[in-house]
């Protein structure tokens, strides 16, 4: 199975650094997609004819220095011959990802945590929703939901009332 299309979720952690500081890279520079991805739940199931794959129990998903843990995660398949997704063509071509509980994404710096966050390939839309929580060292922003688009590198947070603290940057005396 074509798991590493996980990646992009964790990739939501990135939101604050969009929207804080747009001109800074993530406090934990770039992703080594070509590391090991490593998964492990206490169960998974696959559904051969509806294309889904879903891990259930404790799940952590992990690569270079990026966590991502949830209480499920399901993976879903593109219909064969449908383009779009991981890899156009390939009959394990991922087209969705959902985390749903207790959904913590972190990498050195950064944290981003809701009920559950979504990741559509096809659209590289990131969406992390309920109870959103995102810090990057000592930033926080809060909302109801987080949509990250990572072709137009656009962040929106919304939902209810929107709340961030912002620390200065210190300069060197």
């Amino acid at each position: 199975m074509a798991i590493r299309a996980l990646l992009p979720l964790l990739l939501a952690v990135g939101l604050l650094g969009a929207g804080a500081s747009a001109q800074q890279a993530p406090a934990g520079g770039a992703l080594n997609t070509n590391a090991p991805l490593q998964i492990s739940a206490d169960s998974l199931e696959v559904q051969q004819d509806n294309r889904i794959a879903t891990f259930k129990g404790k799940v952590e998903a992990s690569q270079d220095d990026m966590r991502l843990k949830a209480d499920l995660v399901r993976v879903y398949y593109a219909d064969k011959g449908k383009a779009g997704g991981a890899r156009a063509g390939d009959d394990s071509t991922i087209s969705r990802i959902e985390a749903v509980g207790r959904v913590f994404i972190s990498r050195p710096g950064q944290t981003a945590q809701g009920d559950r966050g979504t990741y559509d390939l096809s659209k590289r839309v990131v969406v992390l929703e309920g109870n959103v929580i995102i810090t990057e060292r000592d930033n926080v922003l809060r909302g109801n939901k987080a949509t990250m688009d990572l072709e137009g590198k656009q962040s929106v947070v919304e939902g209810g009332r929107v709340q961030g603290v912002f620390q200065p940057q210190r300069t060197a005396p």
